[in-house]
């Protein structure tokens, strides 16, 4: 099972997720870097990769980080999901 941290300041970023369906099971842990509850937290996961773009994504098993996807090199949102499906 994966634990999938994102940090994103779209909604609709956080609503397509939510609506995909996937192969490989995970738990979806969402980050607003608009809101000041959740920031601080979202600053702490884009802080492992030192990214600065969001949506930025960790994919995690256990406490071992498996994949990270960024912003600055291309669709995050879309790396994921071939992630997900096994397609990446």
């Amino acid at each position: 099972m994966y634990d999938i941290y994102i940090t994103y300041k779209d909604k609709q970023d956080r609503e397509f997720l939510e609506r995909v369906k996937t192969e490989i099971p995970a738990y979806l842990h969402f980050y607003n870097m608009l809101s000041s509850e959740e920031i601080k937290e979202g600053r702490k996961i884009k802080n492992y990769g030192a990214a600065r773009k969001d949506p930025f994504v960790m994919v995690k098993e256990g406490e071992e980080v498996k994949q990270v996807f960024y912003s600055e090199t291309g669709d995050a949102i879309n790396k994921l999901i071939l992630f997900l499906n096994g397609k990446a």
